[in-house]
């Protein structure tokens, strides 16, 4: 097959270039809005993903230009009489891509990734997870949040076990919510498994050396003040040694966990 004509050299360059900042502004440009279309979803996943997959992006970059390089192997490079063509075409694309990734992420949804075993036995380290990221309202008892403390750099995923006005009791590893217990106190498998129990809201934690003391430490909690644990009771930094933490610190709740294939 003969190189393109020399007129739509120029253009496939530019094409090129385009796909290579943002993968959709290329076909946008080439009057491919269809194809334009299917590549802003899929730009707009992969940049979702980019903080815990930066290599899926960089894929899906190189496929473009690839296709791009198709079309023009068959003859395709001419601009569409279309909705947005051209160059106005490309950069409103990569214009929405971005606006769209930036509001999604810092307003709606974002994905983050879990940092350590101290959700164990629900969590694992690199699993994956869905973050509802819109002002927290009926917070619950039982649930997954992601959370800021204010003592410790960055992001972490906990329980929450106390809301404002209530009273949460710790003996040793074991929890009591306004008094009354919610760990069970004999293990699931022997050993180092216990159930809680809040309210509607069941789930394992981890206590490797089962420890229960006879003094017990008591956290009442005043108002805009949220007590946070981690399952892995053992091997968690929360609020038992950060102290609660206000709404502003709730970045948001976990609505899906994923774990990746293990190898």
């Amino acid at each position: 097959m003969t190189a393109p004509p020399q007129k739509t050299r120029a253009r496939l360059l530019c094409a090129l270039g385009l796909v290579a900042i943002a993968p959709p502004a290329g076909f946008f440009y080439l009057g491919q809005n269809r194809l334009g279309l299917i590549y802003f979803v899929l730009a707009f996943g992969a940049l979702l993903l980019a903080t815990i997959a930066p290599l899926v992006y960089l894929s899906l970059s190189v496929i473009s230009l690839v296709h791009v390089l198709l079309l023009s192997y068959f003859d395709q490079m001419q601009i569409g009489k279309r909705s947005f063509p051209g160059l106005r075409g490309a950069l409103m694309g990569i214009l929405l891509l971005l606006v769209s990734v930036v509001l999604t992420r810092g307003f709606l949804i974002d994905v983050s990734r879990v940092t350590s075993d101290s959700m164990l036995p629900v969590l694992r380290t690199n699993d994956l997870l869905l973050v509802k990221k819109w002002p927290p309202r009926n917070m619950r008892h039982g649930a997954l949040y992601l959370i800021n403390f204010k003592d410790k750099e960055g992001s972490y995923v906990k329980r929450l076990i106390g809301l404002p006005g209530d009273t949460v009791t710790m003996r040793g590893n074991h929890v009591s919510l306004n008094y009354k217990p919610i760990t069970e106190l004999e293990p699931l498998n022997g050993r180092e498994l216990f159930r809680e129990r809040i309210k509607e809201t069941h789930y394992q934690i981890m206590d490797r050396y089962n420890i229960t003391r006879r003094f017990s430490r008591h956290f009442p909690l005043g108002q805009n003040e949220f007590f946070f644990i981690g399952d892995n009771r053992s091997n968690s930094s929360d609020s038992r040694i950060y102290g609660a933490i206000g709404i502003d610190d709730v970045v948001g709740e976990i609505l899906f966990h994923f774990t990746p294939r293990r190898g």
